[in-house]
């Protein structure tokens, strides 16, 4: 029996007027993927085409990362969008009252994750929030969430976590979870992340066990292959006999092969593609 999928939102409560004004129909979006996912997680997994009328008469176009938001006064379910920055301005300034080392900055974009629990100030009332800090690889913005905020199960795909699992995780810590992938908090996620062997943010935290080789069965690897394997691609390769697809391990280090392209690679699920770099909108 198949575990029943997990929605943050109600698409019955979807506030289809707000959405329509912005191009976003429940007849066309309400049907895409990227709302399904939406659904789920609370935000698009990539840039999306959004349209406004301005007063002239003329249509105004984004590319934001969509974003779901609940009201306060009638529950019902309307948008926001969150534009690209450069990474310079994401760390230009203080975030929340605190500053980011140049060692975490870094961490931040290789891993996406702070890796651990930072105290921020609100910036109203002076009050201090124990924080879980990641990095939106879309927008390349921060996100934040508060300790109390963090609910652990008692198992992940069937896989019990002990105390010690538990004890790291609440840290903020990435933990080896049973001989397949890492767990860490997302804050992007509200949650628990599941980071696979084949994700590429793993082969910062195991940088010198990596070894990506020149040769594959008796033939010479070109280099933008091996580019591609560094950067998580999965590349094909035949030999006299058949076709074999090969990617990095990030966890051992070392290039693995199969005769089928594997399903549980981490894949860019965007529906579109990115618009050109620094294009926040455009008047048509």
């Amino acid at each position: 029996m198949q575990p029943k999928e997990r929605y943050l939102f109600d698409r019955k409560k979807i506030d289809w007027e707000e959405l329509k004004a912005y191009g976003l129909t429940k007849e066309k979006f309400g049907k895409s993927q990227t709302f399904e996912t939406m659904l789920r997680t609370g935000h698009s997994p990539g840039l999306y085409p959004v349209t406004m009328k301005q007063e002239d008469g003329s249509l105004w176009m984004g590319y934001p990362q969509l974003s779901f938001a609940r009201s306060a006064f009638n529950g019902k379910i309307g948008i926001d969008f969150n534009f690209q920055q450069e990474l310079s301005e994401t760390f230009s300034k203080p975030f929340y009252g605190y500053s980011f080392t140049i060692e975490e900055q870094k961490r931040l974009r290789t891993t996406g994750n702070l890796g651990k629990v930072i105290d921020l100030i609100h910036p109203y009332n002076g009050s201090i929030y124990p924080s879980y800090v990641s990095l939106n690889p879309i927008t390349n913005q921060l996100v934040a969430m508060e300790t109390k905020e963090l609910k652990l199960p008692d198992e992940i795909n069937g896989v019990r976590l002990d105390k010690d699992d538990k004890f790291q995780l609440k840290a903020g810590e990435i933990i080896r979870f049973q001989n397949n992938g890492y767990l860490q908090v997302n804050a992007l996620l509200s949650g628990i992340e599941t980071i696979s062997d084949y994700d590429i943010r793993i082969r910062e935290i195991n940088n010198e066990k990596l070894h990506i080789p020149t040769h594959w069965s008796g033939k010479l690897i070109p280099p933008k292959w091996r580019e591609e394997l560094f950067e998580g691609k999965v590349i094909s390769m035949t030999d006299r006999l058949q076709r074999s697809y090969l990617r990095m391990n990030f966890t051992t280090g070392q290039m693995e092969s199969s005769t089928t392209f594997p399903t549980n690679h981490p894949t860019n699920k965007n529906e579109l593609s990115a618009p050109p770099k620094k294009v926040a909108g455009l008047k048509l």
